[in-house]
């Protein structure tokens, strides 16, 4: 069975990575992934594209919060963060984790000031940031974000982020 990989190529289907990805969504909380991994019932079928897989262990993941188990918010704001790292990471040219296992990486300080620089020669931000900071002061800026603080939010507050103040271009 193939799937459709978010840069359009197919692949074999791999379970094993499905279940790295609701590893990295359940370290340190009072879940278990199996219980996910069962109730979100995915109905393989070839040609399923990766985010129809993700976008389905997101919506299970919010349909399992409650009051007696509140730790599936975070479940689902790591799935929710995991899909906006690879759109982000596909569009930009990297990858989100090393290798099968690795370390997730869905930012990269060392290209924080060429990011800008290219989103403000395409519109995207404003010109105001480059005529105020120097590369200097936007390099101190890039040392200052910790993506390990991303894991740190709910369901809702990375949904709110995610639909009304992400900066979006034409994809």
């Amino acid at each position: 069975m193939k799937v459709v990989k978010r840069a359009g190529t197919l692949e074999d289907l791999d379970i094993s990575k499905i279940r790295t990805v609701l590893a990295f969504a359940c370290k340190g909380l009072r879940v278990d992934p199996l219980e996910l991994e069962m109730d979100a019932q995915i109905q393989f079928r070839d040609g399923i594209t990766t985010k129809e897989i993700q976008q389905l262990l997101i919506r299970t993941a919010a349909e399992k919060i409650s009051a007696e188990n509140p730790d599936w918010t975070y479940v689902a704001a790591r799935l929710l963060l995991y899909d906006l790292y690879k759109d982000v990471g596909h569009l930009r040219g990297y990858k989100v984790k090393d290798k099968v296992g690795g370390k997730y990486k869905p930012y990269s300080p060392e290209s924080f000031y060429k990011l800008i620089k290219e989103c403000t020669e395409r519109g995207i931000y404003g010109e105001y940031l480059l005529e105020n900071y120097t590369k200097e002061e936007i390099d101190q800026l890039a040392r200052y974000i910790k993506p390990d603080r991303d894991l740190l939010w709910t369901y809702t507050g990375i949904k709110v982020l995610y639909d009304r103040y992400l900066v979006r271009d034409e994809e």
